[in-house]
Order: structure tokens, then C-alpha cells, then sequence
């Protein structure tokens, strides 16, 4: 995976005020590993070969439009809940429209800067800097300097005021129809949601859709939000919903994320319930398993129970 990350003022609460300009970096990470500079270098991912420049300074991520349905992994699924056929050209297409809004209003936090594009090649160019990401998605360590600064950017993001028609926004009763498909949710549970759904005022924000320690870049300047591939409209909470699904293993990471909730709280608790239901539709590990679904558990009894 990429990490692309803009020198940009970008104020986050919890950090001191405002953030100075964050350092753009560009580094590649294999699975959990220490990512690695990749100058004059290039890296084949699923769907697009990222290419740096001799000196380093850009990279430029070319999407392979050949490439098929296999390639797309667990994007599958969401794209699914989303009614999209899975198409490198369409996944091309979104995330240029999202970095060309990125670049022309300026979000509350440190986010990549897109340099330039080829539409005919597919390719989108970025500037490329030092910086290393705070840990895997799933840590087992964080500084609470660290912790309290993922909290502070997925509290941020909520307040981007641009929204145009086009994001994609988050399929809620599709992530439940698809849940019941594959028997995660009984028809009992599936109508008691869709019921509460009827009559709840879901507030819609802008958000990054993906915040974990593997897309945030400790720069020489501060935090920076990486990788915007599933920014979109989701429920206000979700971003925070998020950051405490992947928490799950440090030490006291969900009860620091609970005690900063600032939205409606059956809200977040209904994202946890989707973002849970998400990751057992794509297949977690046996051995991680019944850890996942008694967390789906709890978390369907509180949201019905009322948050």
C-alpha cells in the first residue's frame, strides 16, 4: 500500500492547537512490515504499480485496467454493498475526483497532495516526502501522543464542509441485507435494525472512511492522513467507530476512543455493529473468530438496546 502524505497547514485539535505543515512522504509498506523509501523504485500492488522518481521527490501510481475481479480482494465486498462492478477505471476515476477536491479545499488535517494526472494512462502523480506510518492496522503498541492524535483526526474530519453528489455515501442497509445473506445477522435481528433505521436521524459528514495507525504518517511536522481511497458520506461517529474496531489490541485504545464520543452514541455504536459485520464478511482468521463475533454480539445487543 501507498502512503502519500502533502506539506499543508492543517489544524487538529488535541495536537497543540494547529499543525504545522506536514512533510509529504512517500514510503511502501508489505503487510505489517517497516515501510521502506522507495526512491527510483517502483512496487506492483493489486491493481496499480507505483513508480518513483530517481530523486524521490513524486511518485506516480499507474492503475492496471486489465486487471480482473480476483485482483480486487476484499474491495469485493464493499464495492458490492455499494452496487459497483469492480473496474480499475472506476476505482481510477474516484480517487482523482477525491484528491482534486482534496487539493481544491483544503480538509482540517494534513492530507495527500495530488501533483498532476494522466487519464488516458490511468496514473495520478503525487509529491513525495519523508515520514514513517504509526504502526500496523491492527497495533498492539501506540504512545498515547499517538493515540490521542488518531483520535484528534478522526474527530476533524466531520467538519470538511465540501460535499459534492458524487462521494460515494455509506450503504447502511445494504451492509445489513448483506450480513443477513451470509447469515451473520437472523431475520429477527435484521428487522429489529432496519426498524431502529426507520426511526433514527442519521446525521451525514464527509470522512476518510479508513483511519488506523497504517494510513496516519508521523512527519518531522506532525500527523498526516493518508491513502483516501474510501472517503466518502458516512454516519457522524463512523471515523471514530473506526479507530476503535482496529484498537481492539491496545491496551486501553477503545476506552480512550469512548471517552472522546461527541456524536449521537447509538450512532457510533451502529458503525462499530457495520464496521464489525464488515470484516467477518470478508473472513477473519479462525483463530480470531469467535473473538469477532462475540463483539458483533455485544455490539448488536447495545445498539438495540438503545446505545
Amino acid at each position: 500500500m501507498a502512503w502519500l502524505t502533502t506539506e499543508r497547514p492543517c489544524p487538529v485539535p488535541g495536537q497543540g492547537g494547529s499543525a504545522s505543515a506536514a512533510i509529504l512522504c512517500q514510503s511502501v509498506t508489505v503487510g505489517d512490515r517497516t515501510p521502506v523509501l522507495m526512491a527510483g523504485r517502483s512496487l506492483q500492488t493489486n491493481l496499480s504499480t507505483l513508480t518513483w522518481s530517481t530523486d524521490g521527490a513524486q511518485v506516480t501510481k499507474s492503475y492496471d485496467l486489465k486487471v480482473t475481479e480476483e485482483a480486487f480482494g476484499p474491495r469485493l465486498v464493499i464495492l458490492g454493498h455499494h452496487h459497483h462492478r469492480p473496474r480499475a477505471l472506476t476505482q481510477f476515476s474516484y480517487e482523482l475526483r477525491v484528491n482534486q477536491l482534496l487539493a481544491r479545499h483544503v480538509p482540517p488535517v494534513a492530507t495527500p497532495r495530488l501533483t498532476g494526472h494522466d487519464r488516458r494512462a490511468a496514473s495520478l502523480t503525487f509529491e513525495a516526502v519523508d515520514g514513517e506510518p504509526l504502526g500496523p492496522k491492527y497495533p498492539l503498541a501506540l504512545s498515547e501522543d499517538h493515540l490521542d492524535g488518531l483520535v484528534a483526526l478522526a474527530q476533524a474530519t466531520r467538519s470538511y464542509g465540501h460535499r459534492p453528489r458524487w462521494l460515494r455515501r455509506f450503504p447502511i442497509r445494504s451492509r445489513l441485507w448483506s450480513a443477513r445473506q451470509v447469515a451473520l445477522l437472523t431475520q429477527t435481528e435484521h428487522r429489529a435494525l432496519l426498524a431502529l433505521l426507520g426511526d433514527m436521524t442519521i446525521k451525514w459528514v464527509f470522512a476518510h472512511g479508513d483511519i488506523t495507525p497504517r494510513n496516519v504518517l508521523d512527519g518531522p511536522n506532525g500527523l498526516v492522513l493518508i491513502d483516501w481511497e474510501w472517503a466518502g458520506l458516512y454516519p457522524d461517529g463512523y471515523e471514530l467507530a473506526f479507530l476503535w474496531f482496529v484498537l481492539v489490541d491496545r491496551p486501553g485504545g477503545r476506552e480512550a476512543v469512548e471517552s472522546e464520543i461527541c456524536t449521537e452514541p447509538r450512532t457510533f455504536w451502529l458503525s462499530a455493529l457495520l464496521i464489525e459485520l464488515l470484516h467477518l464478511e470478508f473472513g477473519v482468521d479462525e483463530e480470531f473468530r469467535s473473538m469477532h463475533v462475540q463483539t458483533k454480539e455485544r455490539l448488536l445487543a447495545r445498539v438495540l438496546e438503545g446505545g
